[in-house]
């Protein structure tokens, strides 16, 4: 594996006015520049990436060179304005470029002019034994994740909100008391009571998984109330709750306060078996924020649903019946794309060690922020992610492009700008155990970014958010998750490890 870095250089052609870009095309300032510095001792390289924030608003680094780690060398805001940015006082960006004054610590004049570094991968040819994931044609290693009934679109039902919670009340009716267990999924953490009592949260930005948690409770003869919490980072925002048996089976002969009807008419007013024990209507509140509160205090932070419910305004939310068929589309180009609320696509095929090769890019979204902003992700045996982000020009964490979620950021950022094409390259060993099942090494990866190494022999000690934490020790497929967003794939295929070296 090539370790030296993005090694094909173009010229780019900067069209049309500077910040006229549409999000079909991107925009002609965005991306990578390189030129030189001249000061009192002499000229020296320097390079700038362009970052575009959307409404003709920008921000520049300014380096010592490209895909070095650490902060910029400056970082100054842009706008644009009369056919031109304007970054400060003394340095300005027009008819392809970029000149001017630099601010301290730099001390001198620049030009820059764009460039595009591509990674030396793309349209890496598989090896001989390697199992081809697709070449652009079919999706025929692939199966779609079902969809289930009653997942909550909460950026849908309560509006777009980054750093909120919203909260969704329905109620029971059971015959008698039992014990069930409550299944839910969430799109960041959720918290959720029973008659008032909280029984379970879990403050984990992750993608809604079906059933990602599952608590037990009992149920009173009677009416019991449900109240669930769910915050929200960023990007998609939605629930799925789901109430069963301990024997995972719909428990039958109880009613629901808020039921649905079907597509067809027919009334869906119990939690049996055909829609596996979920919920499918609920009363819904939202969204609740409170200034210097973010991710981590928010489902702690009790808002008036939870201190003086009936104060609040509450409205009466239906989930939708899952869609069915191809929902990842084939764009004749050798690539696929994400669709609308598409759910994750599966590799029917399960794998251990291997080498794989991954071609993606990202969409235009220049007023998206954190992971609103082209997000997807490869999960390596279903477990394991690697996450795709339009990170550009940003400073490369672990929930970036390239990181691995609360494990490790890359050792650089490598993201390119959106819509072009980029590679990773990865080794994956799966963890051992020993034959009474007890796991005796972790997980380890070595991932390369566009030809530079981010990751190297990375231990990884257990699932990562929104894997699938089962049979740790039984081969998993590749998974290429939907988040909500238009990511493109291509070029994918995988080769046992030891026959790759």
């Amino acid at each position: 594996m090539r370790t030296n870095g993005w090694l094909r250089w173009a010229t780019a052609v900067v069209v049309g006015l500077c910040g006229a870009g549409s999000a079909a095309e991107g925009d002609p300032c965005m991306g990578d520049w390189a030129g030189t510095l001249k000061t009192a001792a002499g000229e020296k390289p320097i390079a700038a990436q362009v970052l575009a924030l959307g409404k003709g608003t920008y921000r520049l680094n300014l380096l010592a060179a490209f895909d070095q780690p650490g902060a910029p060398l400056a970082a100054v805001d842009g706008l644009a304005a009369d056919g031109q940015v304007r970054f400060g006082d003394t340095l300005r960006l027009a008819d392809g470029v970029l000149s001017g004054t630099l601010p301290a610590p730099l001390q001198g004049t620049a030009t820059l002019k764009p460039v595009q570094r591509l990674s030396p991968t793309l349209g890496a040819k598989p090896p001989a034994g390697a199992t081809v994931l697709f070449a652009g044609t079919n999706l025929d290693a692939w199966r779609q994740s079902e969809m289930p009934y009653g997942i909550v679109d909460l950026k849908r039902d309560v509006g777009a909100a980054d750093q909120a919670v919203a909260y969704l009340r329905n109620a029971i009716k059971s015959p008698t008391a039992c014990r069930v267990k409550f299944e839910v999924g969430s799109d960041d953490g959720v918290k959720l009571w029973l008659n008032g009592t909280a029984i379970h949260a879990n403050n984990a930005p992750r993608p809604l998984t079906v059933g990602q948690d599952a608590v037990e409770a009992d149920l009173l003869a009677g009416v019991n109330e449900v109240l669930v919490k769910v915050s929200q980072g960023g990007g998609d925002w939605g629930a799925h709750v789901r109430l069963v048996g301990l024997d995972g089976k719909p428990v039958e002969d109880l009613e629901v306060q808020f039921a649905a009807t079907a597509a067809d008419g027919k009334a869906l007013s119990t939690l049996g078996a055909r829609v596996n024990g979920t919920f499918l209507s609920w009363e819904a509140a939202g969204p609740f924020t409170k200034e210097g509160v973010g991710l981590a205090e928010l489902l702690t932070t009790p808002f008036a649903p939870e201190t003086d419910p009936d104060q609040v305004t509450w409205k009466q939310i239906g989930t939708q019946e899952p869609p069915r068929g191809s929902r990842w589309k084939l764009l004749g180009d050798g690539a696929m794309e994400i669709g609308p609320k598409a759910g994750s696509l599966v590799t029917k095929e399960l794998f251990t060690d291997f080498r794989m090769h991954v071609e993606f890019r990202t969409p235009f979204m220049p007023e998206a922020r954190g992971q609103s902003r082209a997000n997807s992700g490869v999960y390596l045996q279903g477990r394991y992610e690697i996450q795709v982000l339009d990170s550009y020009a940003l400073e490369g964490l672990d929930n970036e492009c390239g990181g691995i979620y609360k494990v490790a950021r890359p050792r650089v950022n490598m993201c390119a700008p959106p819509l072009q094409w980029q590679t990773y390259d990865i080794e994956f060993r799966a963890p051992r155990f020993d034959a009474q099942g007890v796991k005796t090494a972790a997980a380890r990866l070595t991932v390369q970014h566009n030809g530079v190494l981010i990751h190297e022999n990375l231990e990884i000690p257990g699932q990562t958010g929104g894997g699938e934490g089962a049979n740790f020790d039984q081969p998993g497929p590749i998974l290429l998750q939907d988040h909500g967003n238009p990511v493109q794939y291509r070029n994918l295929w995988l080769a046992p490890l030891a026959a790759a070296k």
